[in-house]
């Protein structure tokens, strides 16, 4: 739980102003492509950026503390574990380094309209009317902006995009369970009867590995975009590393059932 909590601490030393290379230079250039009352479009897809990176930490933090022994949860950690590793891959779509700023712009643009579209689904037809009236100018800026190439992937495939071997089965089994798949759910409850201490303890220690190791790539990301190596950050993919070959091992174990 300490590398969870140290991980999701780290997060806020590679958010906020004072960018290095290469972040720097897109936020000057930035500048040129400002609208009135818009704003400089690259520092708002920055901005964006750090939302979903310090929104990973507290689903991060949050996994942490559910996946404790004395707590004995096992539903909400993996609702809590999955949450944490879509942020994170959200944020390191979002900080991929060396993608143009037409692609970093259209990408924060794709998110808020599709916001929007969201919003439509959950409001009256008058209270959606009012809704898009308030925020007329940033969601014609977000149409504007849109590209095609430039969609947010389906989780799953946001999944085997980051691990192809296993990436699916993650999204799956962390799926089945926060949303009642009824084997996973049978598993569970029964390996939770049985209080096989063991793989009680492999268990929540294989849904707090998860997420960090989806975290430490989005923070490896964001220590590239914006110039800030950190020793902190190597220390605890070090630590992360010591645990990978027991997270591979109870996953196979998982699967095979």
């Amino acid at each position: 739980m300490g590398l969870a909590k140290a991980t999701a601490s780290v997060i806020r030393q590679f958010t906020g102003g004072d960018y290095g290379e290469p972040a720097l230079g897109e936020v000057i250039t930035g500048e040129s492509l400002a609208e009135e009352g818009l704003g400089n479009p690259v520092a708002f897809a920055h901005t964006v950026i750090d939302w979903y990176a310090l929104s990973t930490g507290d689903l991060l933090h949050g996994t942490a503390e559910v996946s404790r022994a004395e707590h004995n949860l096992a539903f909400s950690s993996a609702a809590i574990a999955r949450s944490a590793c879509e942020y994170a891959q959200i944020a390191s779509w979002l900080a991929e380094p060396g993608v143009s700023l037409e692609v970093r712009i259209a990408r924060s643009a794709h998110l808020y309209e599709r916001s929007v579209r969201e919003s439509r689904k959950t409001l009256s037809a008058e209270e959606f009317a009012e809704y898009e009236s308030q925020r007329a100018n940033s969601i014609g800026w977000a149409r504007r902006t849109l590209s095609s190439g430039q969609r947010l992937a389906r989780p799953t495939d946001r999944f085997k995009a980051a691990d192809p071997v296993a990436g699916q089965w993650h999204y799956s089994h962390l799926s089945d369970l926060a949303h009642g798949g009824l084997i996973a759910v049978a598993q569970t409850v029964e390996m939770a009867r049985a209080d096989n201490l063991e793989e009680g303890v492999l268990e929540r220690l294989w849904k707090v590995l998860l997420p960090c190791s989806y975290t430490l790539a989005m923070v490896e990301r964001l220590s590239k975009l914006r110039g800030r190596p950190s020793g902190i950050l190597d220390e605890l993919q070090l630590v992360y590393q010591n645990y990978a070959r027991l997270l591979e091992a109870y996953e196979t174990e998982l699967r095979s059932r």
